[in-house]
């Protein structure tokens, strides 16, 4: 019995270091990525932020990244898939609704359009 708590126990330790290494490695993909971005080198940046958002698709910080560089780069149809789970998450979030409804205008899809720039 012992042993089984023992190893449950050690189990658990393992799944905790593991999420807080993962944690930590995106954060400094974000960091990597928002280094290349202010020196201009859009797409080493993406490949960063990408990286980041495989490794943690709920952060909503690095969806909004990911967004932008693909934006930047014209790559509209990933920023507009980043951007729109921006909004799953924060209906409200002001860049991201800006951005899809100017992709939406600029791709002539009237509909989706309004529907996210009322």
């Amino acid at each position: 019995m012992k042993k089984f708590i023992l190893y449950g126990l050690t189990m658990l330790l393992c799944t905790h270091i593991s999420a807080k290494e993962n944690f930590d490695s995106v954060k400094a993909l974000i960091q990597k990525a928002q280094t290349e971005r202010d020196a201009g080198r859009h797409k080493m940046a993406l490949e960063y932020i990408q990286k980041a958002v495989a490794a943690d698709p709920k952060l909503i910080e690095a969806q909004k990244i990911l967004g932008l560089e693909a934006l930047e780069l014209r790559q509209y149809d990933m920023a507009r898939q980043a951007f729109l789970n921006v909004l799953e998450s924060n209906p409200n979030d002001i860049v991201a609704l800006e951005k899809v409804t100017g992709i939406f205008f600029s791709f002539r899809r009237w509909d989706d359009a309004i529907k996210y720039g009322q």
